[in-house]
C-alpha cells in the first residue's frame, strides 16, 4: 500500500495490509 510509514517493519506492514483486505472483503460481502 502506498502511503504506510517508512518506520514500518515488514511484519506490520503485511498485516496492515492483511487486515486492510479482510476489512475490505467483509464490507463487501
Amino acid at each position: 500500500m502506498i502511503g504506510i510509514t517508512a518506520g514500518a517493519s515488514a511484519p506490520e506492514i503485511l498485516f496492515d495490509e492483511v487486515l486492510n483486505f479482510l476489512l475490505t472483503q467483509g464490507l463487501r460481502v
